[in-house]
């Protein structure tokens, strides 16, 4: 948000609240624990990196056909759904 280049945990409760979503401080802290890699208590791009490599294996085709599937009514998922 302030373009220094983390995602901050101020920063992802900023960006839930601009998509109308709520979330919980401690979901905030879960998430930046589990990705800030260098513990420096923020997502760095570096971070980002591992992150979305790690989301790439556990992301296969299949595996988003059927989470689609599950929340997909009429091959549509609908805001009030998620």
């Amino acid at each position: 948000m302030n373009n220094d280049g983390l995602l901050t945990k101020s920063d992802l409760q900023k960006n839930y609240r601009i998509v109308k979503m709520s979330i919980e401080s401690v979901e905030v802290e879960r998430i930046i624990e589990q990705a800030d890699f260098n513990g420096n208590g923020a997502i760095d791009y570096t971070d980002w990196l591992a992150v979305s490599n790690c989301w790439g294996e556990m992301l296969t085709e299949n595996k988003l056909i059927m989470a689609f599937n599950y929340f997909a009514e009429d091959g549509l998922i609908k805001a009030e759904t998620l």
